[in-house]
Parts: C-alpha cells; sequence; structure tokens
C-alpha cells in the first residue's frame, strides 16, 4: 500500500472518500462518488451522489459472502439498463476506491476492491446490485505471468484502464498512452528472478 493511505489510514479522525467505477459494459462505465460534491480523482471525474455500499455478509463458516451496492435511480434510467442488457449484466463488475481527501493528486494513494455482480433488484427510486468477491486464486490463477518488458493486463479491461489508441503491451506503449501507473509488468525485475 502506498505510504500516503497508511498514514492517512492510522489518524484518529479521517476523511475518507468511497469512488465507484460501474462497469455497465467495456464501453460504458458510470463514475460516481459517494459526497455531496464532484470528485477528480486520477484525472476522472466522479459524479456527487447517494449511492451507498452495504456492508459484507458474515458467515459462519469463515467465508466471504455478499455485499450490495444502493444506486440512487430516481429516472428508472439505470433500471432500464438493467432490463434492456440482461446478459451484459451478468458480467458487470463494480470497483470501489477508497480514497483521502486530502490526497486526492496522488492516484497510487488508494485502495481499490472490484466485484462480480451476482443480481440486481428495484426498489421505488433505487437499483440494488448484489456484489461478490472473486475468488482470490480465480483472479490470481493463471491469470498472472510476470515479465519485465510485457503488461499482463488485457487491453481495456478494468486492470489495465485505458481504452483509446492501440496497445503492444509494453512499458513505452503505457507511456505514449499516458498510462504507465497501471502497466502490468515488472520492471525491477533482476533477470536472475526470471
Amino acid at each position: 500500500m502506498h505510504p500516503d493511505f497508511l498514514a492517512e489510514k492510522n489518524k484518529a479522525s479521517v476523511s475518507d472518500i468511497n469512488l465507484y467505477q460501474l462497469h455497465m459494459s467495456p464501453s460504458d462505465i458510470i463514475y460516481l462518488a459517494e459526497r455531496d460534491e464532484d470528485v477528480i480523482f486520477d484525472g476522472r471525474t466522479y459524479l456527487a451522489s447517494s449511492i451507498k455500499r452495504q456492508d459484507i455478509e458474515s458467515k459462519k463458516d469463515g467465508t466471504l459472502g455478499k455485499s450490495s451496492v444502493v444506486v440512487p435511480d430516481i429516472d428508472g434510467v439505470t433500471w432500464a439498463h438493467v432490463l434492456n442488457n440482461k446478459e451484459i449484466i451478468k458480467k458487470m463488475t463494480v470497483t470501489i476506491l477508497t480514497v483521502w481527501a486530502n490526497h486526492l493528486d496522488q492516484p497510487d494513494a488508494c485502495l481499490e476492491d472490484s466485484f462480480s455482480v451476482v443480481g440486481a433488484n428495484r426498489s421505488y427510486n433505487a437499483v440494488t446490485f448484489e456484489l461478490q468477491n472473486p475468488l482470490v486464486f480465480d483472479d490470481l490463477l493463471p491469470r498472472h505471468f510476470w515479465s519485465k518488458t510485457k503488461c499482463r493486463h488485457s487491453y481495456g479491461d478494468i486492470y489495465c484502464g485505458h481504452t483509446g489508441g492501440t496497445c503492444n503491451n509494453t512499458l513505452g506503449n503505457c507511456k505514449t498512452n499516458g498510462n504507465q501507473p497501471r502497466f502490468g509488468g515488472t520492471p525491477m525485475m533482476q533477470r536472475r528472478w526470471l
């Protein structure tokens, strides 16, 4: 974790902000902030919203349960999107970033959690997305390979985050596209580790 994130976390009084990325489809991402005002973080504007994350349910067997995110939907647009894109919603993910109000200029000073959407329902003025943590091993094996010069992320996925132009999965290309902080290779890896 970034040292500034740790320092803020350990203070007696903290001002954390939850930022939400609703990946409705690969090309349709909604950016919302659990705040009364818009938040700019890592070059993106997160719109002020009364979005809320519910606590993760605790299970007797010690495994992680489901959580949910409640998205305001007074005009019904979000629910209409769910109904019209049922197959896409099954692949939908929600990324929640916890950042500190006084470190918004440091994109690495955040805690990022990604969840799979496993269900959705609507109340009078909100849509609730049921979330589940992906299994750690499903995410890690065999997803990661380690290379000094090649990025392990798929172009445009939630780990890469870049959607403009082209990509050849190299650090140079990430630098050119302004996406170097998300480069998925390990440039500092020494030859003897390969």
